[in-house]
């Protein structure tokens, strides 16, 4: 409360004393502001609905009638002032505006993550004046059910379980999503929710039954598209519950988005029997499914399926638990037309084969290798010992790792904290320890460290933002009402979508655990820090949107990642928002 306080305080006095030193300065210099002032305002929408963007399209002109061009636009939305308002506005939301093609016309879009009554507060300014306009609207509670129109929509993981967030990163439109997770194929995105409902009750010595459904859902709307319905599993119970399902499963799309792949294993006694089905995901139709050929001794299996880049082949990971302890592994390449076995290795006990702990890394990140004929990276542990780090190149298809590089280096006496991203023509991986900030450039074709390098040396931080970015930046401290929902992100490393830059939000503390001040920016050429954008702010983590700007999660004052901001590569804002309890909330399969 007394932090809270004190930035409001801090806005007012920043506000005041601009207006002071600005009139003083104006005063020495004998300037005087020009009067403009709008006109042919145009509202989207007389009565807009929680989830809607309004946007508002005006004309600035001088005291003759003529249009101003070439003016800087920014919009809050705020609540509305009254007669007993004092002090600075505190707005939920804040974004820019720009310029039509017509010279001096303007349009600003606010997304509408609230009910209520909320004032948008427009101003128009260059160095020679401003205008300003506010316009009081009314949302209502109920979303009008429009599809949104998102062209780069961003997805972060919530706080929840089963839940994520989808922002457009142009608007600042949020809306909660609830189901599973969500992938893109076939030029749509699309949210996967597995769920398993007992048909009888379950016991502990004689299991039970239970039916696995699959369901798909719009990834941008939530709204639900089929489900797959494979029937009744009959499964033993995890040791140690009375009610769990011993069932393991995993799910993937094909790249062309006309293929579901499903995968379930259940334990019966002591082996696990797997199965895989294909489905059409548009209707929900089975198309076909086979048992995978041999059951698997273990406590527990973890599986995960990936889709080769071509969309002709699937290779199913499994893990081999036996009580905590991964102690090996079966990797199956199937043909993704037939579901037939291309090949197959199984190696239940091999607890020194790379493999058996990089299958499914949870260290992450694991892919394919662009260029490289079936071949797969992960960046994980290759041993029972989590201190170890390497990058390990695979091959699904031989069966056998081909590269493995040595990434002790980086690890220091903070291992657990080296994350990494592969560029995106697939030709190198970055790997970082975002709290020793230690990185390595790495050739996925033949696992060479190109160059390794400490990268905090030097803080050549960027210029000084604007009074208004830096006000926008404080108000981000100070949103209202408070947002209690929270955003599940953790400080790592990003690359620009033309592999130039990498954004690394690296932990303050050397635990590893608390957010980052700011984001580095580093050349990718020569892995010299080039900018510390949002220098001074306290960063939970970030995404990079394809077209290259940085979706950024900020600690709010409460401790939660809690507050969105959307910035361009130098950091100069272009969308502000706080993440509210109530924002728009569509449901995906249950």
């Amino acid at each position: 409360m007394l932090g809270k306080t004190l930035r409001l305080l801090t806005i007012l006095f920043l506000v005041a004393g601009s207006t002071v030193f600005g009139a003083v300065a104006q005063a020495a210099s004998g300037a005087v502001s020009a009067v403009w002032h709008f006109s042919d305002v145009e509202l989207s929408s007389d009565s807009p609905a929680l989830g809607d963007v309004e946007s508002v399209r005006f004309t600035v002109v001088d005291a003759s009638g003529a249009t101003v061009s070439g003016l800087d636009v920014e919009a809050t939305l705020n609540q509305p002032r009254d007669a007993g308002t004092a002090g600075p506005m505190v707005p939920i939301l804040s974004t820019i505006g720009r310029e039509l093609e017509s010279p001096g016309q303007y349009e600003v879009s606010l997304a509408l993550n609230q009910p209520g009554k909320w004032a948008i507060d427009i101003t128009a300014r260059n160095s020679l004046g401003n205008a300003q306009l506010t316009r009081v609207i009314s949302v209502d509670s109920q979303p009008d059910g429009k599809i949104p129109d998102i062209s780069d929509p961003v997805f972060l993981p919530a706080d929840v379980w089963g839940t994520v967030y989808r922002l457009d990163p142009t608007t600042g439109s949020v809306a909660s999503l609830s189901g599973g997770a969500v992938v893109h194929a076939g030029s749509r995105w699309w949210m996967t929710d597995t769920e398993l409902v007992p048909l009888v009750s379950p016991d502990p010595l004689y299991g039970g039954r239970w039916e696995l459904t699959v369901s798909l859902s719009n990834g941008l709307t939530g709204q639900p598209i089929s489900t797959v319905d494979l029937g009744a599993i009959r499964a033993s119970v995890f040791i140690g519950s009375t009610d769990q399902p011993a069932i393991a499963t995993a799910v993937a799309l094909a790249p062309d988005g006309a293929t579901v792949y499903i995968y379930w294993a259940r334990q019966l006694g002591q082996g696990w029997l797997a199965s895989i089905a294909s489905a059409d995901p548009a209707t929900g139709r089975v198309i076909q499914q086979r048992i995978l050929q041999g059951a698997i001794t273990a406590d527990s299996t973890w599986a995960h399926l990936d889709v080769a880049p071509d969309g002709r082949q699937i290779i199913v990971s499994e893990q081999v638990v036996q009580s905590t302890t991964i102690t090996g592994y079966r990797l199956t390449t199937l043909d993704a037309g037939s579901l037939a076995t291309v090949d197959e290795y199984r190696r239940p006990d091999a607890p020194n084969d790379p493999l058996t702990q990089c299958l499914i890394p949870y260290r992450g990140p694991t892919g394919p290798v662009l260029g490289g004929g079936a071949l797969r990276y992960s960046l994980c542990s290759p041993t029972d010992n989590s201190q170890d780090i390497a990058l390990v190149t695979w091959s699904p298809v031989k069966g056998e790792v081909t590269h493995l590089t040595d990434l002790s280096s980086l690890s220091g006496a903070n291992p657990l904290y080296v994350a990494g991203v592969a560029s995106p023509d697939g030709r190198y991986f970055y790997a970082v320890n975002t709290v020793s900030q230690q990185i390595a450039e790495v050739d996925l074709s033949t696992g060479a460290i190109i160059k390794q390098t400490a990268f905090s040396a030097v803080d050549q931080q960027n210029p000084a933002p604007s009074p208004i970015d830096r006000f926008k930046h404080w108000l981000l401290g100070a949103i209202a009402p408070p947002a209690r929902a929270g955003i599940l992100i953790q400080p790592g490393v990003n690359i620009a979508p033309d592999g130039t830059s990498l954004y690394l939000v690296t932990p303050t503390s050397s635990s590893g655990h608390s957010a980052g001040d700011g984001i580095w920016v580093l050349d990718t050429a020569t892995l010299h820090v080039t900018g510390h954008i949002l220098s001074g702010q306290t960063i939970a983590g970030m995404v990079v949107t394809n077209d290259g700007q940085l979706a950024v999660v900020h600690m709010g004052l409460d401790g939660q990642a809690n507050e969105i901001s959307v910035v361009k590569p130098n950091g100069q804002s272009v969308v502000s928002l706080a993440l509210p309890d109530d924002s728009t909330s569509v449901s995906g399969s249950h």
